[in-house]
């Protein structure tokens, strides 16, 4: 499932309401500037890219912001595809996250909206979700992946599956990490790492080559 939250909910509820399995299991999306990852976690990925555009920050009003972000998502859909793809495959809760002061913008429930209305994937609002101010919402999982693939068709690294970007890492892994690190300036060892890792790198992978 797909949850959003500022970090004051994260760690005022939701470190105290989840088990510390379900938190280590979590996969957790920043879109802020002002959050930091500071020990390359594998579960902890930032797509700034989905954080809005300055040219919409300065939009006059809440309609005008809406409009000129979804338009900024639709171009974003492949990266959405593959959160909502390892969602529901690899069965994942993932954690989109801002600060407090960004939440007041409201960007994260629009991506929200953006995200069922464009692929009929619900997202919801952490704290409305766990003190039950919300309902559960059907989907058709087989509508929505399909969704996904079709997003994912438009690009070769897009297009790529995991399975194949995994090939890629394991039998060259020490390139990998050269590209990583001069182009991408992320450093990480590719050559230990183990297959509950890989699925966040695959994320962080495809980010980078979207830049």
């Amino acid at each position: 499932m797909l949850y959003y939250m500022n970090s004051k909910t994260f760690n005022k509820v939701f470190l105290n309401h989840e088990s510390d399995k379900d938190i280590l299991n979590c996969q957790y999306v920043l879109i802020s500037y002002r959050i930091r990852s500071g020990n390359n976690r594998s579960n902890v990925v930032t797509y700034n890219s989905l954080y809005p555009q300055s040219n919409i920050m300065l939009a006059d009003n809440e309609i005008i912001f809406r409009e000129l972000y979804y338009d900024q998502l639709r171009s974003l859909k492949s990266i959405i595809s593959v959160l909502i793809k390892g969602s529901i495959d690899k069965k994942y809760n993932i954690i989109f996250m801002c600060s407090k002061n960004e939440d007041k913008v409201g960007y994260l429930k629009i991506l929200a909206d953006f995200i069922y209305e464009e692929f009929g994937y619900p997202v919801y609002n952490y704290s409305d979700y766990i003190e039950c101010r919300c309902e559960l919402i059907d989907y058709d999982k087989d509508k929505v992946l399909r969704k996904c693939k079709k997003y994912l068709k438009k690009d070769k690294y897009k297009s790529m599956s995991d399975d194949k970007l995994i090939k890629m890492i394991r039998n060259h892994p020490h390139k990998m990490e050269k590209i990583l690190k001069n182009q991408y300036n992320y450093d990480i060892s590719l050559e230990d790492i183990d297959e509950e890792e890989l699925f966040l790198l695959v994320n962080h992978i495809r980010e980078f080559f979207y830049q």
